[in-house]
This record gives structure tokens, C-alpha cells and sequence, in this order.
């Protein structure tokens, strides 16, 4: 399934990382007991797209699931969608299984290889499709997010949370100013530690830092690339970055640049900022 060297190298990372793991499945699972994770990752815009896809117990798919923190709290927002969740780590499926079973959970989880066309399933058959922090990681960021959007029907929505190419650079340049200057791995994990100080599980603490910090491969975009690798049959919804607002070409490369000035305030205020940005698209009728 995994057959680029970049694939297997990220394949590997994520059969060894417990990433976004607690304790045991069972912590995870009570950890999932409402919306929050679902409403503080996608748009107002995006809710929207799956609360009519809810009422009408549509049939969305996540690509890149993990183990399943996402996908399970969209469940929690909106019961009657048809909610199938993919991934390629064994490992991190395991875990979304028993977190699943925990909560008596209908959503389906299956693994596949996002650069696989044909391990998708059949084109034209969802309603929407979300893809957070993954696609950056596939060493084919433009097929993967293709293949995706093959599997939307006319009028589907399409949701994806990228890596910025400017609002990330200053975090990366951070920790690869640190690595050049001789500093451990351990004393880069001290720093990641001060920045990022969203929790005191030293499990989830670590998988994040190995994460953000030492991960194999990724790659960073931008709002107009998303538009443009979608092409004229996608219409902006909205973005992180100007809202339901699309400006023009011209001003909103000027915004996209700008963001680097942002990361870097961020980063001398200790203010974690992993350069994150989201897009809300709709395929057309």
C-alpha cells in the first residue's frame, strides 16, 4: 500500500507514534463527550454543510483519521450522518476501533492509501469530505487532494486543514535554527514543551512535539493553491485567513505573505502557532 519511499517513511512514523493517544482507549473514549474537538477544528461555514448533510443522513468520509478524535466528535455534533473515516497506519486504526467500541460507535473506519485512487471507493457518492493535518503529509499533496474530491457528489463540500507556507515557516525555521546549532533531541523537546503547553500528558505532549518537530515529510500551501489545484468546478466557501470574503488574486497574495509576520509575533510571544490555515470548498450543482 505504501510504495513511494516517502509513504513508507511516513507509514513508519505513524506505526510507532502514539500520536494524539491517551492513556488507554478507554481514557480516549471518555475524552470524546461532546462536540468541542469537531467545533473548534472546522468553519461555521463547513457546520453548516454537515448539519444539512445530517438532516438528510448523508454519507461523508474523513481522510486521515488518526485515531479517530475527529470523526467521533463530528459524530457527537451530528448522529444521522453516514460517517466513514479512512487511514492508512494499522496501528492508529486499532486504536479507533477500540476508542469506537468504547462509545458504542456507528462510525466506520477502514484503511486506505489516499494516493490510491481505487482504495477510496466509488467517485460521486459524498456529501462532503474533511482532511485535517493530513494531506500535507501524503509526498503527493495535489493527488491526494484530487482523489478526494473525486468522491464528492455535485453540490459536495470539501474541508481541508493544511500547513501554511508562510505562517508555518517561522516554527520551522525555530526548531531547524536549534538542530543546526547542536541542540539534543532532548533539549529540542524541552523547548517544544514551552511553547506548546496545551496539556501535561506526557504521552499526548510527545506525540506531538515527534509530530510537529520530527516528522519525515511535509510540505506547506496556500489558500490560492487550494483553489487552484480544485479548479473552476470548486467555488470558496470560506478560509481561516479572510472568512467568507475571497479578495482578489493580488490582495489576497499580499495576506497569504503576511502571515509570516503573524507567526513570527506568536513565536516571541510563546504562543503556540503550528501555521495552520482551513479551507471550505464546494464542488458545483
Amino acid at each position: 500500500m505504501h510504495k513511494t519511499e516517502t509513504g513508507q517513511a511516513v507509514h513508519s512514523f505513524y506505526q510507532t507514534l502514539h500520536f494524539n493517544e491517551g492513556t488507554d482507549a478507554k481514557q480516549d473514549a471518555e475524552a470524546i463527550q461532546s462536540a468541542a474537538i469537531a467545533k473548534a477544528q472546522l468553519l461555521p461555514t463547513f457546520q453548516n454543510a454537515l448539519q444539512q448533510a445530517n438532516a438528510r443522513h448523508g454519507t461523508v468520509f474523513e481522510a486521515g483519521c488518526g485515531i479517530g478524535w475527529l470523526a467521533l466528535s463530528v459524530e457527537a455534533l451530528y448522529p444521522d450522518i453516514n460517517l466513514h473515516a479512512f487511514d492508512f497506519s494499522e496501528r492508529a486504526l486499532s486504536r479507533a476501533h477500540e476508542i469506537a467500541q468504547a462509545r458504542s460507535s456507528a462510525v466506520t473506519f477502514q484503511q486506505c492509501n489516499l494516493l490510491d485512487r481505487a482504495s477510496l471507493g466509488a467517485a460521486d457518492q459524498a456529501d462532503a469530505f474533511f482532511s485535517i493535518g493530513v494531506l500535507h503529509h501524503t509526498g503527493n499533496f495535489k493527488a491526494a487532494f484530487q482523489n478526494c474530491l473525486s468522491l464528492l457528489k455535485p453540490g459536495g463540500d470539501a474541508y481541508v486543514g493544511l500547513y501554511h507556507t508562510y505562517r508555518r515557516a517561522p516554527f520551522l525555521a525555530h526548531f531547524k535554527k536549534l538542530s543546526d546549532a547542536g541542540k539534543t533531541e532532548q533539549q529540542l523537546r524541552q523547548e517544544y514543551a514551552r511553547i506548546d503547553r496545551r496539556t501535561t500528558d506526557p504521552i499526548r505532549q510527545e506525540s506531538w512535539f515527534k509530530d510537529q518537530v520530527l516528522h519525515p515529510h511535509e510540505t506547506q500551501h496556500t489558500v490560492q493553491e487550494v483553489l487552484d489545484i480544485a479548479g473552476p468546478s470548486y467555488c470558496h466557501i470560506s478560509n481561516s485567513l479572510t472568512g467568507e470574503q475571497l479578495p482578489g488574486t493580488d490582495q489576497l497574495a499580499l495576506i497569504e505573505k503576511r502571515q509570516t509576520i503573524i507567526g513570527e509575533k506568536n513565536l516571541t510571544n510563546t504562543v503556540y502557532d503550528p501555521g495552520f490555515f482551513m479551507v471550505h470548498l464546494r464542488k458545483e450543482a
